[in-house]
């Protein structure tokens, strides 16, 4: 994961509670107009260094996020309610993310590579856009839609001492009639990283089968005790469902960046067919 260095620091001389991270996280400078902004809004003497730990909860845009210290890495995690209308918008809501020391494991696959198809009518096919993109359930094969009615309902997130905990009703997101309710509660442990995602599904009339959805850009595994494990370049995570399910991982290439149009991606999905009312946990621990 990245910053603008441009952007920070020109919010560092706005406001007072802003703290910039180590030049290390900045990102490159691709374009003449960030160079510009470099030079108009950066200044060198800023201080700059580790991230102290910290909690923001954001009610009005419904975002939350965290950042704790564990055994001397920086674990960030970052969830979001919303709605499927929202500026530069993702069908995306109730999408999370985990980052370990800079490492984005899951979750938010990033903005992705602006062409014609991307402002298309073809928009949402596109996978960093589309919920297909995000770490967010499938039910009965079908994505989340677009508009303002796709949103988080009772949206809440609470920051403690020990945990972070954002819970919502997805249902509106996917406008379908047999959906009567979707309850995610999202847990973050402070002391150990780890994140806990729970899914609580009410059908109208039959169970539907379900495809939980982890996205990420490092290779992932099934392994023989029945777990995924991803493992990137300093980290690695394990994600374990708390029901029989069906592991699939598929290696999908899309195109990031102009300077990146071959950027890999693993889509972890856990097939299932879920009881009415019984959750669906997916356990995510810091190896």
């Amino acid at each position: 994961s990245s910053y603008y260095y441009y952007l920070n620091h020109y919010l560092y001389s706005v406001y007072d509670d802003v703290q910039l991270p180590a030049d290390r996280y900045a990102a490159p400078i691709n374009y003449s107009y960030y160079a510009l902004r470099n030079l108009m809004w950066s200044d060198p003497s800023y201080p700059t260094g580790a991230w102290k730990d910290r909690d923001a909860l954001y009610d009005v845009t419904q975002w939350a996020l965290s950042r704790k210290t564990v055994d001397g890495v920086p674990v960030a995690f970052a969830a979001k309610g919303g709605n499927n209308a929202e500026h530069h918008n993702h069908n995306d809501v109730g999408s999370f993310l985990l980052d370990i020391d800079g490492e984005v494991m899951l979750g938010d696959l990033g903005a992705g590579l602006y062409n014609k198809r991307y402002f298309s009518a073809e928009r949402y096919e596109v996978l960093v856009n589309g919920s297909q993109g995000h770490p967010v359930p499938m039910v009965n094969g079908k994505h989340q839609v677009e508009g303002e009615a796709a949103c988080a309902n009772n949206y809440a997130a609470v920051a403690g001492e020990d945990k972070m905990t954002v819970t919502m009703d997805m249902a509106p997101a996917y406008a379908m009639e047999e959906l009567a309710s979707l309850q995610r509660e999202l847990v973050f442990c402070k002391a150990s990283g780890s994140v806990t995602v729970k899914d609580t599904f009410a059908f109208n009339g039959a169970a539907l089968p379900v495809t939980e959805r982890i996205p990420t850009k490092f290779p992932a595994e099934v392994q023989p005790d029945g777990t995924v494990i991803i493992r990137a370049e300093k980290a690695a995570v394990k994600i374990a469902c708390s029901v029989p399910c069906e592991w699939k991982i598929t290696e999908e290439e899309y195109e990031e960046s102009p300077e990146n149009l071959h950027q890999r991606a693993w889509l972890i999905d856990a097939i299932v067919t879920p009881e009415n009312g019984v959750a669906i946990d997916l356990t995510i621990t810091k190896e």
